[in-house]
């Protein structure tokens, strides 16, 4: 290669590494100026194409395979930032399929000038699988006491009904969810569930599918069936 050819070689790497850095260094100034309001959202706009999984209590995950917020109303005041949006997610925790539909809170704190949410992409959506998930262990573990804790405080913890008293005498009881279907909003999660049961009893083997409907309700922030379990 002649000493001119070099030049132009080094010449067009120079101007291109000045071009990324000015990039980066342009980005990082529109995201001062712009305000907390708008880093929070670009984050939000970068994870509905990044699809980060979503952490639910007892080591599940919620992988999501799109995922889009609407109508964001952020709150910012120094490290902390709030963002109330619908949240429309279509995904999987382990093989059971999930599509939820509306209200969602995300928390967000900053450490070191960088935005980072503080309880994850959904905490909302999180904590109502969270719960879902503790009623089918309680089902198929026959946890008749879990089942009772998850309902309305000061509900009457009466007869969990003629259902349970067919489900609870089967052995080797297999109770999979094969899909979730959540409708949130403010004050209520609706959450239709379809699953397959299968066990033993003194008959016959037994093997059900079906779909119920389920209301949960958030009380000192934590979820409970309103009208039910099961």
């Amino acid at each position: 290669m002649s000493p001119q050819a070099k030049k132009l070689v080094f010449f067009v790497v120079a101007v291109v590494s000045l071009a990324v850095a000015l990039r980066y260094a342009l980005r990082g100034l529109a995201a001062v100026t712009a305000g907390p309001e708008a880093e929070v959202i670009s984050l939000l706009k970068a994870a509905e194409k990044e699809l980060p999984p979503v952490s639910v209590p007892a080591g599940q995950l919620l992988q999501p395979h799109a995922m889009q917020y609407g109508r964001l109303n952020v709150q910012a005041e120094g490290a902390l930032a709030t963002v109330v949006s619908t949240l429309d997610l279509d995904g999987k925790v382990g093989d059971t399929h999930v599509s939820s539909l509306g209200w969602e809170k995300v928390g967000f704190d900053r450490h070191a000038g960088v935005w980072a949410p503080s309880a994850g992409w959904a905490p909302r959506l999180a904590a109502a699988l969270a719960v879902l998930e503790k009623r089918r262990v309680a089902i198929e573990q026959g946890q008749e006491a879990v089942l009772r804790s998850l309902q309305m405080p000061g509900q009457a913890l009466g007869d969990l009904g003629t259902v349970w008293t067919q489900w609870a005498q089967l052995k080797k009881r297999r109770y999979r969810v094969e899909g979730w279907y959540l409708r949130s909003e403010p004050d209520r999660v609706a959450v239709t569930e379809e699953w397959h049961l299968e066990g033993d009893s003194l008959e016959r083997p037994f093997d059900q599918k079906g779909r119920t409907s389920l209301s949960l309700v958030e009380v000192n922030g934590g979820f409970f069936f309103e009208n039910g379990v099961l």
